[in-house]
């Protein structure tokens, strides 16, 4: 017997792949700074909106602490959401070598699914896959992002490159152009919040 996915959400206390330290992580235990007050009050208003999310910053700012706590306030309501780390997804949805690998092409079938029919998914650390995007990488980010809007379902965005940079790390506007269209762009402008506590720490 295999329980269905429907059942697993139920069950599920957080979206499905949210990292285990922001797995409590809501809006209203976001701690409040100078640098991230604009993309806190972001947050809030893209639960009530229908346009997407891009939130930059630099690297430990907060941009996947936020992100999460959109997705983990959204989840308490709705039960649906999906976290995935870009660089990783983009690795899983390579097909095969194989293509007899049942069990890898049924990984690839199942992640096209969620990224396909997902109501909110947060896309994490967008332009982390490499320095340079390969046509690989430009076609499937595109394609999820086209698939998404079209079946009007919403996404979020982390990113410490602003859209300029992503497009010539691209070398292709489309992608950068859509995100830009659709989504509001916000920038947290804290420093790395992981090695000001590790300093504390000491």
């Amino acid at each position: 017997m295999t329980r269905c996915e429907c059942w697993l959400n139920q069950r599920r206390k957080w979206p499905e792949g949210t990292p285990h330290e922001f797995r409590a992580s809501t809006l209203e235990n976001y701690r409040t700074l100078p640098g991230n007050a604009v993309a806190l009050v972001a947050a809030k208003r893209f639960l009530a909106g229908t346009r997407d999310l891009l939130i930059s910053g630099p690297i430990g700012c907060g941009k996947t602490r936020l992100a999460c706590s959109i997705l983990n306030t959204a989840y308490d309501t709705s039960r649906t959401g999906l976290f995935v780390h870009v660089p990783f997804a983009l690795y899983q949805l390579q097909p095969p070598r194989d293509p007899d690998d049942a069990e890898t092409l049924a990984v690839v079938a199942r992640l096209e699914r969620r990224l396909f029919e997902e109501p909110m998914v947060v896309m994490d650390d967008l332009g982390a896959e490499r320095d340079r995007a390969s046509d690989y990488t430009r076609r499937t980010l595109f394609m999820v992002y086209e698939a998404r809007y079209d079946a009007g379902l919403r996404t979020i965005w982390t990113s410490n490159k602003t859209l300029d940079e992503l497009a010539a790390m691209q070398d292709d506007d489309r992608l950068a152009s859509r995100i830009a269209g659709r989504a509001d762009v916000v920038c947290i402008t804290c420093p790395d919040m992981r090695l000001h506590e590790r300093e504390i720490a000491r």
